[in-house]
């Protein structure tokens, strides 16, 4: 079916990103459609499965266009300490995304304090 053509869903969410709702699981797992997607418009990180919104470039790019994209971030990526420093890094107002298993992690938080990547005062 079409909503399987990796190229026919790869032209269309290049032109409109959410479109990618409509490809079959297996498309919208597909790294570079979900990128493409996501260039497109930052909504789209929502229709990729699970996997694909926990790889950090994807999510980056969403991230780089509104802040919001972390709320359709897989839980996985969220919970990890190195990609999340990296989102941090590019934009402070990450940290509020954060899982809280990562914030209650004395060597997470003293990371982020060490690097002034947060304040004490997010802490607070």
């Amino acid at each position: 079916s079409i909503r399987s053509d990796r190229e026919v869903v790869l032209e269309a969410v290049r032109q409109e990103g959410c479109l990618l709702s409509h490809a079959s699981e297996s498309v919208r797992g597909d790294s570079e459609v979900l990128l493409a997607a996501v260039a497109q418009d930052w909504h789209a990180l929502q229709h990729g499965t699970e996997e694909a919104r926990a790889l950090l470039d994807i999510v980056r790019v969403a991230m780089e266009q509104e802040l919001a994209a972390l709320d359709f971030a897989a839980p996985a990526l969220l919970n990890d300490p190195e990609r999340m420093l990296t989102l941090i890094e590019c934009n402070p107002g990450a940290v509020r995304y954060t899982s809280e298993e990562l914030l209650l992690d004395p060597a997470f938080v003293t990371t982020l304090l060490d690097n002034e990547i947060a304040d004490d005062k997010f802490f607070a």
